[in-house]
C-alpha cells in the first residue's frame, strides 16, 4: 500500500470513492470548484491523502495540521472525511 497526497490528476478517483460511500449527499460541484477547494485545503495547512494499492485508490482522508499555543507550541492534526473500501 502506498499513501499519497491527492493532486488534481488523481482527484477523480478519490471523488468516486467518496461517492461510493455516500450517494445521498448533495451533487458534486463542478471541476473548477473542486480544484479551488483542493487548493484551499493545501493553502490552509492541510492535505487530502489517498491510500493506493495496485494503482487504485482504496481509501482517503483529509488532514489539517493546526498551530498550537499550548503543549510547548507543538502542532496537532485533525483527520476528517475518512473513507475506505
Amino acid at each position: 500500500m502506498k499513501i499519497l497526497k491527492v493532486y488534481p490528476n488523481n482527484l477523480p478517483s478519490v471523488l468516486d470513492l467518496i461517492d461510493e460511500f455516500d450517494r445521498t449527499s448533495a451533487p458534486r460541484p463542478n471541476n473548477e470548484k473542486l480544484l479551488e477547494v483542493l487548493i484551499q485545503i493545501s493553502d490552509g495547512g492541510g492535505a487530502v491523502l489517498g491510500a493506493e494499492i495496485g494503482g487504485k485508490i482504496i481509501g482517503t482522508c483529509a488532514v489539517v495540521i493546526c498551530p498550537n499555543l499550548s503543549w510547548s507550541g507543538r502542532p496537532y492534526a485533525m483527520i476528517e472525511n475518512v473513507v475506505v473500501t
